[in-house]
């Protein structure tokens, strides 16, 4: 099978029988992101499927076209990689330098600590005379105890165990 016929193939399973990417996955013993990346083929214009179908152009080829924002590009991109033979990796490279810059992901902020989280890690610093940090999240968080030795951690370890006494 071409690229096409596969990415064809399993948008039949998709739709068919309402398959996620994960299960056609395991039913054709491909990776979940192998079977993604194939059905993203069926997005390239009908021009670059047909050189995919052909042989013209590999599907390793034609994924950076994905990236391109207009149909005039992907299909310039296409006929160049078809005629010229370019790898994978120089389309990657020519894709992102001639397309508009790729938007880039944003971190996340960080949030400012909150108040009762800040005060407790400060108490629990105090207590266990050792940097705690205390990092919240949606639902749960983390606390970080610092240790620099063995005797160190064995102190902390007595100490939240209930085993020792505090200083």
């Amino acid at each position: 099978l071409n690229p096409i016929e596969e990415a064809e193939a399993f948008r039949s399973l998709q739709e068919g029988f309402s398959l996620s990417h994960e299960e056609i996955a395991e039913r054709v013993g491909r990776a979940r992101p192998a079977v993604t990346n194939t059905l993203r083929l069926l997005k390239l214009p009908s021009e670059v499927q047909d050189l995919l179908r052909s042989g013209q152009l590999t599907a390793g080829q034609a994924r950076p076209l994905l990236a391109l924002e207009s149909r005039e590009e992907i299909l310039r991109m296409a006929e160049r990689a078809a005629t010229e033979g370019l790898s994978a990796r120089s389309l990657e490279a020519l894709a992102g330098a001639g397309s508009a810059p790729a938007k880039k992901r944003q971190r996340r902020k960080s949030r400012p600590p909150e108040p009762h989280a800040a005060a407790a890690a400060e108490r629990l610093t105090q207590h266990l005379q050792t940097k705690v940090e205390i990092d919240r999240r949606r639902r749960g968080g983390q606390i970080r105890i610092h240790f620099h030795t063995e005797e160190e951690l064995m102190r902390l370890f007595d100490l939240l165990a209930g085993t020792g006494d505090a200083p």
